[in-house]
């Protein structure tokens, strides 16, 4: 665990944020009546958190969180006019459990499976499986990005090779011919480290003051956790936490202290308990201003190459597969004066 600590020690250091006293339930400041004699106090609450960047309080008469619609959130990018319009008939179509069952037990995670089952249909809703043609499939590709199209064909090479197996060969030799465009190689959204510092410091307060949104930003911001990994992370020996990355895989990340601790008593909780899905923290960092939870991933991969941390420690951290997805991340930290060394400085 001499890894983990180093890195704690070094991304947190030893300072301890000031603690605020906040009247939070369930993430919302809730209005008191005039009565009540509160209001000064929700108003200084309010001055409080503000003074962070990019996030806003709001007020709700509502103190339970009710997790949407995913539907309502992620919508799949719309196809160009000029595509042909869906076919009812296509509508219809149902993914075979025997292809659901191939995939569970191909080790598949339950994330996987159910995101191929929706670009299937998604496919569906445009062109018959059963019929679909090699134009079709690069009309389509070619209207997509990059990343999304390069999703969309690998759902539908699944099925393909699934089809192949059952003894229908004609949709795999289809897609057998497409070449998947290729991704551009982009920076990584890195807030960089005064926001980082930021955040990390706002995740401090609100796990202080009772709000589980505090949590979330900390698991994501200071532990680099993806999204759909916030749901599986538990305390872990060593002041670090487990979690279940891509591909059911587990790995341990070291976290602060208050992290640890507001995360232990999130797990102690008696009584009424709440939903953390994805699409609930993903709306309620929105409403706080954070439109891209997964810049907060990217943030806390670069600060650690930024503090001198090798690739594969940050590899070993992020629970990447591939070196290869490591590697955008060596983009970030530039030499130190290029410009001097070269001597075009006058």
């Amino acid at each position: 665990m001499g890894l983990l600590s180093n890195i704690t020690k070094q991304l947190f250091g030893g300072k301890k944020g000031e603690p605020v006293s906040l009247d939070i339930i369930d993430g919302v400041i809730l209005e008191k009546c005039d009565t009540c004699g509160k209001t000064e106090e929700i108003q200084a609450v309010s001055k409080e958190i503000l003074k962070y960047k990019n996030i806003n309080i709001y007020t709700s008469q509502e103190s339970d969180f009710v997790e949407p619609n995913p539907s309502e959130d992620f919508t799949e990018p719309e196809i160009p006019v000029s595509e042909p319009s869906p076919d009812p008939e296509h509508g219809s179509f149902n993914i075979p459990a025997e292809y659901t069952t191939h995939l569970e037990a191909a080790g598949r995670a339950k994330r996987t499976v159910q995101e191929y089952s929706w670009d299937l249909k998604w496919w569906a809703r445009l062109y018959d499986l059963y019929a679909i043609g090699l134009h079709d499939v690069e009309k389509i590709l070619s209207k997509l990005h990059p990343s999304t199209a390069r999703r969309k064909i690998a759902a539908l090479r699944s099925f393909a090779k699934w089809k192949l197996r059952e003894g229908d060969g004609r949709l795999h030799a289809v897609v057998s011919q497409v070449f998947p465009p290729k991704t551009p190689i982009r920076v990584p959204k890195d807030r960089g480290t005064e926001e980082f510092m930021e955040f990390s410091r706002c995740a401090l307060d609100l796990t202080r003051s009772g709000d589980r949104r505090g949590i979330w930003l900390g698991l994501m911001g200071c532990c680099g956790l993806r999204i759909s990994e916030v749901a599986t992370a538990i305390p872990a020996p060593g002041k670090a936490i487990k979690v279940v990355g891509k591909g059911n895989k587990e790995r341990l990340i070291p976290a602060p202290g208050w992290l640890l601790d507001a995360l232990q008593k999130d797990q102690d909780r008696q009584g009424r308990q709440w939903r953390k899905g994805r699409y609930l923290i993903w709306q309620e960092l929105k409403k706080m201003g954070i439109t891209n939870p997964h810049s907060l991933r990217h943030t806390f991969a670069s600060e650690l190459i930024r503090k001198g941390f090798t690739l594969e420690q940050v590899k070993l951290l992020l629970g990447h597969a591939k070196m290869d997805t490591t590697l955008v991340y060596a983009r970030v930290a530039l030499p130190d004066n290029v410009t001097s060394r070269l001597g075009v400085e006058h």
